[in-house]
């Protein structure tokens, strides 16, 4: 597949992973709601890869609900709670640099009646904490704030935003599609009422989400049908993504400080090299903690679409912004939201990086790229 370099917006499926999930396409392929003995087998199969999940992320293996994508989980995540309590209050928060499924949910929602604040960002790409404690009211029932941008891998402040949070009756939900297995999670000690995950950018498959719901948040389907997930999404369960959703996430936990160190240092080694040989380099989210496998800059003068064109060309595969945005002609709504102007935004490209990343790969990446840009 030529050198990919795009990461985030999806992951091939680890080998180990697929080994895991063949069986239960050809052999082990009951339906988990039959009584027979197939039933049972896949209902327990199911029952374990939770458990296993929940055993990672140190939560309860009834707070997850699986779902058919990050997307899905951060739809049911906002309009359940939104519709839940309308009746006390009609305001939601979030920020301006939010994934697509969060901010087009929000605006249907204002479609509906909603009033939503979209919290500005500091230049670092950093929410903006005191903009947050002026937002909150007495009807306000949701707070929605990502962990890791997509485009940017600029980490937010989320136990800090749970502190700011405190005792108030307002829930608290975060997509963390992009922060699984690159940097440290603490769902209960982030004060996190709900959280969003995807299986494809962890090395699972796609078309496999997962919906964490802290014990006492009510859960209602927006999928309507069986009873399946203890009622709360309708639908045969994905028996074999859910198991290769499980291996994914034990896999890319393991030896994640030694992989994230890598990651560093490839990073870093590619952007020291283009300021050198470019010194007008901008690189978005610098100032604030990354995650260590992303980096979104800007080479003056050079529009990013057509670097990411002319580099596919030759193959090497990097983004212009995030995947489902990337066929837009608009700059980034991230960059934009950072104060970067708009004609300076059209120059971005991000590069994401996996697990497997050698110091020559990033060499050779680093040369491509300055002689495309020249």
């Amino acid at each position: 597949m030529g050198k990919y370099f795009d990461y985030n917006a999806t992951t091939p499926v680890a080998q180990k992973v697929l080994e895991a999930m063949l069986p239960y396409f050809s052999i082990r392929y009951g339906n988990p709601s039959s009584q027979h003995k197939p039933g049972k087998e896949a209902a327990l199969a199911v029952k374990k890869a939770r458990e296993a999940i929940a055993d990672c992320l140190k939560v309860n293996p009834d707070e997850l609900v699986f779902t058919s994508s990050g997307t899905e989980a951060n739809n049911t995540a906002i309009k359940v709670v939104a519709y839940a309590a309308k009746h006390r209050g009609c305001h939601l928060i979030t920020t301006l640099s939010e994934h697509h499924s969060v901010l087009n949910t929000m605006r249907e929602l204002e479609n509906e009646g909603f009033e939503v604040t979209y919290l500005p960002l500091e230049n670092s790409g950093v929410v903006n904490l005191d903009a947050l404690k002026r937002a909150l009211r007495d009807d306000t029932v949701m707070v929605s704030i990502m962990a890791v941008n997509n485009e940017t891998g600029v980490i937010q402040p989320l136990k800090e935003t749970g502190r700011i949070l405190g005792d108030k009756p307002v829930v608290f939900h975060s997509d963390m599609v992009q922060a699984l297995g690159k940097t440290p999670l603490d769902l209960s000690g982030w004060r996190v009422d709900l959280a969003s995950f995807s299986a494809h950018k962890i090395y699972g498959p796609k078309g496999m989400g997962l919906l964490y719901a802290k014990r006492g948040i009510q859960l209602w389907p927006i999928i309507h049908g069986g009873s399946q997930e203890n009622r709360r999404r309708a639908g045969t369960e994905n028996v074999p993504s859910i198991i290769g959703f499980s291996s994914a996430v034990r896999r890319i936990l393991a030896n994640r400080e030694e992989v994230w160190a890598k990651q560093a240092e490839a990073r870093d080694r590619l952007e020291n090299f283009l300021r050198q040989v470019h010194p007008a380099l901008i690189v978005n989210g610098e100032a604030a903690k990354r995650v260590n496998n992303t980096s979104n800059f800007i080479i003056p003068g050079v529009n990013g679409k057509r670097l990411v064109s002319d580099l596919s060309k030759i193959g090497y595969y990097i983004a212009s912004g995030a995947a489902c945005a990337s066929k837009q002609t608009e700059p980034s709504h991230v960059l934009l939201a950072m104060g970067i102007k708009p004609e300076l935004a059209l120059g971005a490209v991000r590069i994401s990086l996996g697990i497997d990343i050698s110091v020559s790969e990033i060499k050779k990446l680093g040369s491509v790229i300055s002689d495309c840009a020249k």
